[in-house]
């Protein structure tokens, strides 16, 4: 019931409040170890960002827009470095007075092809009342803009329908087949390097099978060891690859001011996670000598942008704040280089509707909650006595529901907007059938009793789930790593929070009955037990599900709602009392 009002239900936001507030704080502390790889994709990804003081007096003595031949004398000088692909994220989307598209961009764009260097320029939207970039750089535009909730980055769009193309005043000719997806600004560019052999360990299938789901952006905390080269780093922590130690204050420090609301000010440093150059740095008078660019440039993806205030090219980003959009897409790409197809996305979507949704996260989750309901009933209360009928009864209904939940399941899967009323009740009745089931047969409370008749192996479970866990994130997701040490020591942290968890619920398991009958609600170890079930579906998201961060949090909520087992007028007393056959305790005078 607790998982249904909350979850679904939603009343007053509280879920959608509880969801906002987790993101930042998972998020935060996720991206304090992002990009601990001894080769991090951030070494092949660099920034040019026009910015204010490019524009003041002191360097060009000018003001926004700048002019298109200034904007090609840059692509230029990129060009003269060597870089190994560009993406303008700037829109040239008309002629101006006295300058023309074709006489301005179209050498930079004959001189990129001769290099083999692909070049992107920025177009939109898709469809929106954005229209094709005019020659000569409708070849190489690139969708730039989407609406999509914060957070999420699209790698494919579907173009819009035909009918809504002559509304926007598309003139698309008449035979000509539309493609059934376009690729999206970081992902035109992943597919390109893959094709060209820049990307080692790219997937066979780049199509909307594997690349479909949008990318859940995970964003990189310290600033690169040699930005100080190129703009001044008062303020920044730069990355150390002798002190990787320093990820972890870096999360507890995140952590903390998160989990205590602490969001009114900016906890990042003021340098950005890639290597960002001022564009000033690209003019010829201010630095002839191309050789000095080339660190910066050479082989590297160059994404060109803006950061100047007042521009609403801006993303919101949980625990870092507003962000220029070009970072958005640097940051994209960084995580396709480093994840490859196995990058972070939305769950997919059992239900799906105007009114109701229900992803595959929120499923595991209502899972997870049931068996923590039907274990704290069990360890509050004694086993019931259920006679072999009852017994025989319970299976049976289990297994119907089950049959009832995986037929729900199948006519779903063939009719949605037919069937999708169905799936909510059978999964409830499911869920309330294996309840009552795992109560009266004493499975829950047979792990608990075993838990704490056998601790010396459970702490051993616990060190072993640790240390496996461990394997799996240095050689599945993050590879070679020079931050071993770092993450040891998180997954120790882990290892001493399951045995804390451990020890306290055998401890409560062997308290008499006396003190139950005093309503003792162990309301410490039941947050604790929360709290270690959060960070264990952390982990285990971290490393093989791979799914949005906001959705474990509400797991510390359980707690609250724990002790509710225990009361003669509460739900689940309600439910598995007619259920089981057991009768409610006489109250204590």
């Amino acid at each position: 019931m607790f998982w249904v009002l909350f979850k679904l239900l939603d009343p007053l936001a509280m879920e959608s409040a509880t969801k906002q507030s987790s993101a930042r704080f998972l998020a935060g502390l996720s991206d304090a170890f992002y990009g601990m790889q001894d080769s991090p994709a951030r070494d092949r990804i660099s920034v040019v960002e026009v910015t204010d003081k490019d524009l003041s007096g002191e360097y060009f003595a000018t003001t926004w827009p700048l002019t298109y031949a200034r904007h090609a004398e840059v692509i230029d000088r990129m060009l003269d470095a060597g870089p190994a692909a560009i993406m303008v994220d700037i829109r040239f989307n008309a002629e101006r007075a006295g300058e023309s598209l074709q006489d301005t961009f179209g050498p930079v764009i004959a001189r990129a092809k001769r290099m083999g260097v692909p070049l992107f320029f920025a177009r939109g939207q898709l469809g929106g009342g954005y229209d094709d970039l005019p020659e000569p750089l409708t070849q190489s535009q690139i969708i730039n803009g989407w609406k999509m909730p914060a957070g999420f980055y699209p790698l494919l769009l579907a173009p819009p329908s035909p009918q809504a193309a002559d509304d926007d005043g598309g003139d698309e000719e008449e035979g000509e087949e539309a493609p059934k997806t376009v690729p999206v600004g970081a992902f035109a560019l992943y597919r390109t390097l893959c094709a060209s052999g820049w990307q080692k360990s790219c997937p066979a299938d780049m199509s909307d099978h594997t690349f479909g789901q949008p990318l859940v952006e995970r964003w990189g905390l310290r600033a690169p060891r040699y930005q100080e080269l190129y703009a001044k780093t008062d303020g920044c922590l730069p990355d150390t690859h002798d002190m990787p130690v320093l990820r972890v204050w870096d999360a507890a420090r995140i952590g903390a001011r998160a989990l205590f609301g602490y969001f009114s000010e900016d906890i990042r440093q003021k340098c950005q996670y890639h290597l960002t150059v001022p564009v000033r740095y690209l003019d010829r008078n201010l630095e002839p000598d191309v050789r000095n660019l080339e660190p910066a440039f050479r082989n590297r993806v160059v994404f060109y942008g803006t950061r100047i205030n007042g521009d609403h090219d801006v993303v919101d980003v949980p625990m870092i704040g507003q962000e220029p959009g070009v970072h958005e897409h640097a940051m994209a790409l960084d995580n396709l280089l480093t994840y490859n197809e196995r990058y972070f996305r939305e769950p997919g979507e059992w239900i799906s509707t105007r009114w109701l949704k229900i992803d595959s996260a929120e499923c595991l989750e209502f899972v997870v909650w049931l068996f923590f309901a039907a274990y704290s009933y069990s360890m509050i209360h004694e086993p019931a006595c259920v006679s072999a009928r009852a017994s025989r009864v319970l299976t049976a209904a289990c297994v119907a529901m089950s049959v009832l939940l995986g037929v729900a399941t199948g006519l779903y899967a063939t009719n949605p907007d037919r069937w999708h009323m169905l799936m909510l009740p059978a999964l409830g009745l499911f869920g309330v059938a294996l309840a009552a089931w795992a109560y009266a047969h004493h499975a829950t409370r047979s792990i608990g009793l075993w838990i704490s008749t056998n601790r010396s192996r459970a702490i051993m479970a616990a060190f072993v789930f640790s240390a496996s866990m461990l394997g799996v994130d240095v050689g599945l997701l993050r590879h070679s790593t020079y931050g071993f040490w770092a993450l040891f020591l998180v997954y120790g942290l882990l290892a001493v929070l399951l045995c804390l968890s451990i020890l306290t619920s055998a401890s409560n398991d062997q308290n008499t009955e006396k003190e139950r009958e005093k309503g003792k609600r162990y309301y410490f170890s039941k947050l604790l037990l929360s709290v270690t079930v959060v960070a264990v579906m952390f982990v285990i998201n971290e490393d093989l599900l791979l799914w949005p961060m906001e959705d474990w949090i509400g797991f510390v909520l359980l707690w609250l709602a724990l002790s509710e087992a225990g009361e003669d007028t509460g739900f689940v007393w309600s439910v598995l009392t007619p259920l089981t056959g057991e009768k409610k305790p006489e109250e204590s005078s």
